[in-house]
């Protein structure tokens, strides 16, 4: 036998990268190979049965079902819920094991219990409330990685999931999805059965503001999702806020109904002492007085984060269309009115922010570029490869910068893979050349860019952005629905030449 197989992590690395056919193999050659192999082996397991098959032959029976006894789901469906078994089957395990919590699984570390909507359509609602209690046998205390999913509006799901988060000491990633619309889960689980100080990621489908302080005060949680963030129905007793709330935190994702739910939710951050590096915010079913108040939201957004460690800035306010829209894009102009030129969004205060490599920023109001910001672009953030800035609504006034600074911006930004922005291109006579020679920018989206000559930017883009492979524009629609190309200052269409 060759030295390295005495080494057991050698053995053990060997197990973990063969088949589970091959690993028994392996192990059957020699004893000194046998318990990594099982190991590896009965790792993962997609159901009851390898363990029941374990058990004396006269506690259980064998029903052999032809073709014609399955339904479509159970041929195909990769983890058959019905081989969880019957409730008296499972009930029977947990006689056997004495009501052991994690006795089926007492080593494993990751669980993925099978979506409550699948159960539902597979086995019935009566069989998934009767199944679902029995997740307590595979509740082992080393599990690290647990996702859920229940029925709120059933008291022993909730029962199940609260008991569930009181006992996973080590749990380190969680995710737990509600299938009841529009119900946050703190109207059924009390933030007082969340323990998890672990706890190192939280995706939820839904949460309520009275609850942002508990999660704040998780002191290992580095990532955070939330999507849906709604405003409690009854105010929050009042309670002095931790000196220091989401600590560890590194990257938010959260969709909220109101601006005031999201700054309730980043009130929480310690200014200028977190270490927050991504945060991705979007405002679902906005009011027109929502959109105004985009500057609000970026405003507390710079007052609260790190302007130092902060990398990733994606915010969608209001109704935004498709980054890049290949072909004709109808905008609803019924809803013009909403949007004036005072209402712009002033874009020097991004500029505070430090080591930007993406932002994106949609929104219904015109973002103010002046050429001083577009010159000091690529100063603050010459690393950055994304740059949207704007969510392709009509341009109110000209553009201030034109195509000299979006040239600028590319040339001290050589990382920038997608652009999406407006500026006036009114000028360019298609000799425009770049210092630094062409870009490597893939995707651009000029929005409502003013220009006079169809022609000459298209040789501006031909020669100046070879390995463009996605362009979008907007076309400005009359309210008959009929196409209206504005050539003047006040808006534009960009002709397909390119």
């Amino acid at each position: 036998m060759h030295d390295c197989l005495q080494i057991p992590e050698v053995v053990r690395n060997i197990c973990d990268e063969s088949s589970k056919r091959d690993a028994l193999h392996f192990g059957l050659t020699s004893s000194m190979f046998l318990q990594p192999a099982l190991d590896s082996i009965w790792r993962e397991l997609d159901g009851f049965k390898p363990i029941i098959g374990c058990f004396p032959a006269d506690l259980w029976t064998v029903k052999r079902k032809t073709k014609e006894h399955f339904s479509p789901i159970d041929i195909y469906a990769p983890c058959n819920p019905q081989r969880l078994g019957t409730p008296q089957t499972l009930q029977g395990l947990q006689l056997a094991t004495q009501f052991r919590p994690g006795a089926l699984a007492p080593l494993l570390t990751h669980l993925e219990w099978i979506s409550t909507e699948r159960l539902e359509m597979v086995l019935g609602l009566s069989h998934v409330e009767r199944v679902y209690p029995f997740v307590a046998l595979l509740l082992a205390e080393s599990i690290v990685s647990l996702r859920m999913s229940f029925y709120t509006y059933i008291q022993v799901h909730t029962s199940t999931v609260a008991y569930t988060l009181d006992r996973l000491p080590h749990l380190r990633v969680l995710r737990l999805r509600t299938e009841t619309p529009g119900v946050a889960l703190d109207t059924y689980l009390g933030p007082q059965t969340w323990g998890l100080d672990n706890l190192q990621s939280l995706h939820i489908s839904s949460t309520i503001t009275s609850s942002i302080q508990h999660l704040a005060s998780l002191p290992r949680l580095q990532t955070l999702e939330i999507d849906h963030l709604f405003s409690s129905a009854d105010p929050a007793p009042l309670r002095p806020k931790p000196p220091a709330g989401f600590t560890s935190l590194r990257s938010l994702t959260v969709s909220f109904a109101t601006v005031e739910d999201f700054a309730e939710l980043i009130s929480h951050m310690e200014p200028q002492s977190n270490t927050i590096q991504s945060i991705d915010a979007r405002l679902k079913g906005p009011s027109p007085q929502d959109r105004l108040q985009a500057q609000g939201v970026l405003n507390e957004i710079l007052e609260r984060a790190n302007l130092d460690t902060l990398t990733y800035l994606d915010i969608c306010l209001g109704p935004e269309p498709s980054d890049f829209v290949f072909g004709e894009e109808q905008i609803d102009t019924a809803t013009e009115d909403l949007y004036q030129p005072d209402g712009q969004i002033d874009f020097s205060a991004l500029l505070k922010l430090k080591n930007l490599e993406r932002l994106h920023l949609g929104t219904t109001e015109t973002i103010r570029i002046t050429p001083e910001d577009a010159l000091r672009i690529p100063l603050q953030w010459p690393m950055i490869n994304h740059l949207g800035l704007g969510g392709g609504h009509p341009c109110r006034t000209v553009p201030q910068i034109d195509h000299t600074h979006l040239l600028a911006i590319l040339e001290g930004c050589p990382a920038l893979d997608t652009l999406f922005i407006q500026f006036d291109a009114s000028r360019i006579t298609g000799k425009e050349r770049s210092r630094t020679g062409s870009f490597g920018l893939s995707l651009c989206n000029v929005g409502d860019s003013p220009i006079y000559s169809a022609s000459r930017v298209t040789e501006f883009f031909k020669t100046n952005f070879p390995n463009l492979s996605g362009f979008a524009i907007h076309h400005n629609y009359a309210r008959s629905g009929t196409p209206q190309p504005r050539l003047s200052s006040g808006g534009g269409v960009w002709l397909k030449q390119l």
